[in-house]
C-alpha cells in the first residue's frame, strides 16, 4: 500500500499452480514492494499456487505500465495470452495472469518460460518460469481451509453491466457468481433477479445499481446491438459513439453512476473484458468515466471461465474483509 514516490525499485514475482494436471493454467504475476512478498506467497497458496521466480530490482515510474510480454520457453508450452499489462503503477500491489497450455504433461520433465518485462518502452529484464512437471504432479493436492465468504449487506451484492448482443457471454459470468459463490447478481433479463415486467426500467435499472455494493462492466467486442451502427462497435466504443452523437446510452449511464458511488467509497468496480484490445478500448474516454482506465481490468478467457469469475470473487472478498476490519 502508499502512495508511489517518482520511481521505485519494485519486484515482479511468478506464481504457478502447484497441481497441473490439466493442460492448460494460469501463471499470475505480481509487482509489488519487498515488503509485501511474504503476504503475496500466502495469498497465492490459499489458492494452491506456489512461488516460481521473483526478478528484484525492477524501476517503475509512478503511473507507468509494466507490460509482461511472452519471449520463448520449452516447445510444448503454448501461451494462450502472449501479453498483458499492469496498467498505471499507483502504489499498490496489482497482479495479472496469463494462461498457458501444455502438450504432453504427461512427459516428466521441466519445463519453462521467459517473460519479457518492459515499461514505457525500456526493457527491464527477462522474468524466466520453471515449472517442475515431475514435483508437481507428486505434489500433495490439499484442499485449502474451509473460507468463511462475506456478504454486502444489501441486495442485489453484484450488478452485471452489459450489452444485449453479449447476454450468452454474461450470463455465464452470472451462473458462476450465483451458482459457485451465493452472490445475488442483478442482470436485467435474469428470471432470479432482473427487471420486473409492468413497472419503467429506468427507475429500476438505477434502484438496483444504487443498492449494489458490487459493480462488474463486462466490456465485450462488437456487436453492442441489432441496429447497423451498433453492431459495428464494442461496448466502450458505442459508449464513446454515443457521447459523439448526443445519443441516449444506458450502459453509459450505468457507468457514470457507478462511478460516481465508487469515488464516494459505496461500491467495488470490477471490471471484465472479453476478445477485445482493452488498452485501446479504454482510450479517450468521456471525462466523467475517464477513471475507468485505472481498474485492473480482469480477462474472460474461455478456457479460464471458470477461473477468471473467480478472481472477481476474490476481489469482493479482498474489499469486503478490509471493509470489516476498518470498522472493527
Amino acid at each position: 500500500g502508499g502512495v508511489a514516490t517518482a520511481a521505485e525499485c519494485l519486484v515482479v514475482t511468478a506464481f504457478i499452480p502447484q497441481d497441473r494436471s490439466d493442460d492448460s493454467f494460469f501463471v499470475t504475476v505480481w509487482l509489488h514492494r519487498e515488503s509485501e512478498l511474504a503476504e503475496i506467497v500466502k495469498l497465492e497458496a490459499d489458492e494452491n499456487r506456489v512461488k516460481g521466480q521473483s526478478k528484484h530490482g525492477v524501476v517503475i515510474a509512478s503511473g507507468a505500465d509494466l507490460s509482461v510480454v511472452f519471449a520463448g520457453g520449452s516447445p510444448d508450452l503454448e501461451p494462450i495470452v502472449t501479453e498483458d499489462s499492469i496498467r498505471a503503477w499507483s502504489g499498490q500491489r496489482a497482479n495479472i495472469s496469463l494462461p498457458v497450455s501444455c502438450q504432453n504433461l504427461h512427459e516428466k520433465k521441466p519445463w519453462f518460460l521467459n517473460f519479457r518485462l518492459e515499461s514505457a518502452g525500456a526493457k527491464l529484464g527477462n522474468l524466466p518460469v520453471l515449472i517442475n512437471t515431475r514435483s508437481a504432479r507428486q505434489a500433495p493436492n490439499v484442499a485449502a481451509p474451509e473460507e468463511v465468504w462475506l456478504f454486502p449487506r444489501a441486495e442485489p451484492h453484484v450488478f452485471l453491466s452489459y450489452r444485449r448482443a453479449q447476454a450468452d457471454v454474461v450470463d455465464r459470468v452470472r451462473l458462476h457468481l450465483l451458482n459457485d459463490y451465493g452472490y445475488k447478481v442483478f442482470m436485467d433479463v435474469s428470471p432470479e433477479c432482473g427487471l420486473e415486467g409492468g413497472r419503467k426500467f429506468q427507475p429500476q435499472l438505477e434502484e438496483h445499481l444504487a443498492r449494489a455494493q458490487v459493480f462488474v462492466p463486462v466490456f465485450t467486442p462488437m456487436p453492442s446491438g441489432e441496429d447497423e451502427e451498433r453492431a459495428k462497435l464494442s461496448y466502450l466504443a458505442c459508449v464513446k459513439d454515443s457521447v459523439a452523437q448526443n445519443r441516449v446510452d444506458w450502459c453509459y449511464r450505468e457507468l457514470q453512476l457507478a462511478m460516481r458511488d465508487s469515488e464516494q467509497g459505496s461500491k467495488l468496480i470490477i471490471p471484465l473484458y472479453r476478445n477485445v484490445n482493452i488498452g485501446e478500448e479504454l482510450r479517450d474516454l468521456p471525462a466523467d468515466i475517464a477513471k475507468l482506465a485505472e481498474f485492473q481490468c480482469i480477462q474472460l478467457v474461455d478456457t479460464f471461465f471458470k477461473e477468471s469469475v473467480r478472481r472477481v470473487h476474490n476481489g469482493i472478498q479482498a474489499c469486503l474483509r478490509e471493509m470489516q476490519a476498518r470498522e472493527g
